[in-house]
């Protein structure tokens, strides 16, 4: 196959994914609670399938706040742009210094925007409290 039928093959694909998708983003979240969330996260924001929050974090507003922001840049953005420019910032920021995630963490300190895995493990994050937070 010619890599400029590749090309295009790929582009109507992500064309029929955001058609697709549309719709979806236009709603509020589904929030989930469920007993586990891989690598010590306290909460996920998973576009278009919904938001889930650790069933211990429940009631805990300023995580559902920080998970709404991603919802809310997941609604402007769409959905593969969403994806493709947290993956790219994440491997050039890394997570703390991420910019989708400080934009996310409005109701932290300004030490905690940059630190925030030492500040979830160590109790001076406003969003929440996990000393496994992030550890394989």
């Amino acid at each position: 196959m010619k890599s400029s039928t590749k090309i295009l093959l790929l582009g109507a694909g992500l064309a029929a994914i955001y058609m697709a998708t549309r719709d979806l983003r236009k709603k509020q979240p589904t929030i989930f609670y469920v007993p586990n969330i891989p690598f010590g996260f306290n909460g996920i924001c998973l576009p278009p399938f919904g938001i889930y929050i650790r069933m211990d974090q429940q009631g805990n507003d300023a995580l559902v706040a920080h998970e709404m922001i991603h919802w809310q840049q997941y609604q402007r953005m769409g959905l593969v742009p969403y994806y493709y420019d947290y993956m790219k910032d994440y491997f050039i920021h890394g997570y703390d210094l991420h910019p989708m995630e400080q934009q996310a963490r409005e109701n932290e300190t300004d030490y905690c925007r940059t630190n925030y895995t030492e500040c979830v493990r160590d109790g001076r994050s406003n969003t929440a409290f996990n000393p496994k937070f992030r550890k394989p």
